[in-house]
């Protein structure tokens, strides 16, 4: 178990296709986030992904951009950061370990580790600014936990179905499902 610090972009998987390199969000090649992201796909992550497929093994990206930003911004460049490496045979996640030292072989960037307790957690989620929060890499699933200055700049105050239409084109559901069962961020 460790815990990584969230980015607040959008979750791509790399995969090959008829022999070429293809990013897509979690349903699709032809949203925009994807159009994008295969368009700044830089040449370290490609290779990289086909290397990863030849072993049956799917990294899985987040993907940031000015155009698709959420709150934070990570500046001008889009900019891939590996999240994980999953087996595309199993559905097994690489240990942290192995994902670290690929990502350095490979000069990609990943996300960082947070040396942090649950509880120092749970109270740096009421003081902790400009980051979203953090997930918890544990062996029965992952779990994000947010930051209230990232929840109180995305705050859903009203949600109407059309809304609900919007984050799912937008693909941005995942980063709104806290907020529709709890209520808040």
């Amino acid at each position: 178990s460790y815990v990584a610090e969230k980015r607040d972009g959008s979750m791509i998987t790399g995969v090959v296709v008829n022999d070429k390199v293809r990013v897509k969000t979690k349903k699709s090649f032809y949203s925009d986030v994807a159009i994008e992201a295969q368009a700044h796909l830089p040449a370290a992550e490609e290779k990289f992904i086909r290397w990863c497929a030849r072993y049956n093994l799917c990294p899985i990206f987040e993907f940031t951009s000015p155009n698709n930003k959420v709150v934070i911004d990570y500046g001008q460049d889009p900019g891939y950061t590996l999240l994980a490496i999953r087996s595309m045979i199993d559905g097994a996640y690489t240990r942290r370990d192995l994902v670290e030292s690929l990502a350095r072989t490979w000069r990609i960037p990943v996300v960082p580790t947070a040396d942090i307790t649950f509880e120092q957690m749970q109270k740096a989620t009421e003081t902790t600014e400009g980051i979203e929060g953090w997930v918890i890499y544990a062996p029965n699933g992952r779990y994000k936990i947010k930051t209230k200055w990232y929840c109180d700049r995305h705050r859903l105050i009203d949600i109407r179905e059309r809304d609900i239409a919007r984050f799912v084109v937008e693909e941005i559901l995942d980063d709104m499902i806290p907020n529709l069962i709890a209520g808040e961020c």
